[in-house]
C-alpha cells in the first residue's frame, strides 16, 4: 500500500501552557504543568500581543524560562508559545535502508575493506574495561620468533635503475635479501650489491671473495680487496633466452657500531655465454657503522625484471 500526500513532518511539536503576564521579563515554560527546555530560541514560535516575536532579538531562552528583551506589564498578553522540537531529527531509519553510497568514505563499510595484512600503524578499536580505545596493530600482531626470518618487503623490478630497501628496522639484527629471476636490461652486465650508511650509498671499501664453477666444471671466482661494490657474479650476465640471476645475500649485525658488516653470498646465474654458473662466499665493508639500507643494481642499464624480497631476523 502506497502513501499519497505531503511528506510527513517529523518533530515533537508542543503548545505551552498559558502564561499570566506581570511586571517582569522572565517567565516559566510549562507543558502540562511540567517544565520544558527548548533547544534554542529558533525552536519556538512566540506570539505577544498578536505579533510573532523574532527569536534572539525579542526573546532568549534560559533553560526552562523565556526571557523577553524588555519587561512586560499585566496588560500584555502572551498569546501562545509553540515548541517545534528538533526539526532536524529524521527519526530512526528503518532496517537495511542506509546504503554504502550514503556513508562517508571514512566510515567502516564493505567499500573500505582491507585487502592485505595491516600496517604496524593501522589502528583497531578495543574496549579497555568498558572504555573504547584505539590501538596500533603492532601491539597485537604475532611477534616474530627469535631466530626466525620474517618477510619485511617485496619489490618487483620493472626497468628500475636500482632496487633499494631502506626499511632496516632496529627490531631486527640480521637481514637477508633474496633476488629471484633478476634480469639486466643490457647484455653482459655485473650484478652489484651495496650498503647505505646515514642515507648515503657506500661506493668504496668492499672486500669480498666468491668461488664456484660452471656447468663444465671450470672453476669460477670473483674477489676484490678494495671494491666499490660487491659483485655477485663472475662471468658477465646475459639477458637473452631466459638468462637471469638468483641470489641470497645475508648481512649480519646491521645496526652495530662496533663490528664490521659480515656478508654471506650465494648466487647462481646464466652468463652471457649461456652457461650456468654458481658462486658462494662472502664479503664485508671496512666501515664500522650502522647500515640503514641495501640495494642491487647493474654496472650499466636498468634492472629489467625480477622479484626481490627483504627478510629480517630477531636474535635475543
Amino acid at each position: 500500500m502506497s502513501y499519497i500526500g505531503a511528506t510527513p513532518v517529523i518533530g515533537n511539536f508542543q503548545k505551552c501552557d498559558a502564561i499570566t503576564t506581570s511586571a517582569t521579563d522572565t517567565f516559566n515554560i510549562l507543558v502540562g504543568g511540567v517544565a520544558v527546555s527548548p533547544a534554542t530560541p529558533q525552536n519556538c514560535i512566540v506570539s505577544l500581543n498578536g505579533v510573532i516575536q523574532a527569536p534572539v532579538t525579542a526573546y532568549t531562552l534560559s533553560g526552562s524560562t523565556i526571557v523577553f528583551a524588555s519587561a512586560l506589564t499585566t496588560s500584555d498578553v502572551i498569546d501562545f508559545i509553540v515548541i517545534l522540537g528538533n526539526v532536524l531529527d529524521i527519526g530512526t531509519p528503518s532496517d537495511d535502508t542506509i546504503t554504502a553510497a550514503k556513508l562517508n568514505d571514512t566510515a567502516i563499510s564493505g567499500q573500505t575493506a582491507l585487502g592485505a595484512e595491516p600496517a604496524d600503524t593501522d589502528e583497531f578499536l578495543v574496549s579497555d574495561a568498558g572504555v573504547l580505545k584505539r590501538m596500533d596493530y603492532s601491539y597485537i600482531k604475532a611477534p616474530a620468533a627469535s631466530g626466525a626470518w620474517t618477510k619485511i618487503e617485496s619489490q618487483t623490478a620493472s626497468s628500475d635503475a636500482t632496487i633499494q630497501f631502506t626499511t632496516l628496522s632496529t627490531d631486527y639484527r640480521d637481514f637477508r635479501l633474496i633476488g629471484s629471476a633478476v634480469v639486466p636490461a643490457s647484455d653482459g652486465q655485473d650484478c652489484q650489491f651495496q650498503i647505505r650508511v646515514a642515507t648515503a650509498w657506500i661506493t668504496s671499501g668492499y672486500t669480498y671473495a666468491l668461488y664456484g664453477s660452471d656447468e663444465d666444471g671450470s672453476l669460477r671466482n670473483q674477489n676484490n680487496t678494495s671494491g666499490s661494490q660487491i659483485l655477485l657474479n663472475s662471468t658477465a650476465l646475459g639477458n637473452n633466452n631466459g638468462e637471469n640471476i638468483y641470489f641470497v645475500v645475508t648481512i649480519a649485525d646491521v645496526h652495530s657500531t662496533s663490528n664490521q658488516k659480515e656478508i654471506s653470498i650465494q648466487s647462481c646465474y646464466s652468463g652471457w655465454t649461456n652457461k650456468y654458473e654458481q658462486l658462494s662466499g662472502g664479503g664485508r665493508n671496512n666501515d664500522i657503522v650502522a647500515v640503514d639500507g641495501v640495494r642491487i643494481k647493474f654496472g650499466s642499464g636498468d634492472v629489467s625484471s625480477g622479484e626481490l624480497t627483504l627478510y629480517g631476523r630477531k636474535v635475543t
